[in-house]
């Protein structure tokens, strides 16, 4: 049976993801809001972990007791808006550490339990439509993002990394920079393109879900 590791599971994201892949997959999921990863954890009788991906030796720790890893998912999000001069820099360091700090993290930590042909999914964003005013820290940390994934799939060249940059889906993210469009998709709507791509003989690089 195949290993997941979804990293942020309480996310609604995640959460979508984990919904589907409980069916054929051993869960363990990895999230700080402790009652709703013990919630989750007991809906799909996965283990839960509570942890927090900014802090290295919780995270050392935690996969330390891991068994090995056929699939990682990450879906860590946090977003903010604001002009950068006036935005408060413990938002500024949430942003990016969320976004991209944890990614570094999770995988320097991830990589002894990840097996040799192990599938990483990671959870970004279309850059053309979070390079505006007021989102100077999300746009930079999701950017980062996709390099840091570009190059860690040249450094871990048997593993296979698909980047996932969907339109804009109805997530509680919007509850901290607006209303939610109008076109928004669904998570279940990427979770189930995201599901069919992981069936491909081979997992693409990037996944873009639009409505």
């Amino acid at each position: 049976m195949t290993h997941t590791l979804i990293v942020g599971a309480t996310s609604a994201m995640a959460t979508a993801m984990a919904d589907r892949l409980a069916a054929t997959d051993r869960l363990t999921l990895m999230g700080r809001n402790a009652t709703k990863l013990s919630e989750l954890a007991r809906k799909h009788q996965a283990t839960g972990l509570s942890v927090d991906v900014t802090d290295a030796l919780e995270l050392d720790a935690a996969m330390a007791d891991l068994a090995p890893v056929d699939r990682l998912v990450y879906a860590v999000g946090v977003g903010a808006r604001g002009k950068l001069a006036t935005l408060e820099p413990h938002r500024i360091r949430d942003v990016v550490d969320a976004n991209l700090t944890g990614f570094l993290l999770t995988m320097r930590y991830a990589d002894a339990v990840l097996t040799e042909h192990a599938q990483v999914v990671v959870f970004g964003a279309q850059a053309g439509l979070i390079q505006h005013p007021q989102f100077a820290a999300y746009a930079a940390a999701k950017a980062g993002l996709d390099v840091a994934v570009s190059i860690l799939r040249k450094e871990m060249r048997r593993r296979a990394f698909m980047l996932v940059a969907p339109g804009p889906v109805d997530t509680p993210f919007w509850e901290a920079v607006g209303p939610v469009p109008k076109h928004a998709l669904t998570p279940g709507a990427v979770a189930d393109e995201v599901m069919a791509a992981l069936t491909l003989e081979a997992l693409p690089e990037r996944l873009e879900p639009n409505p």
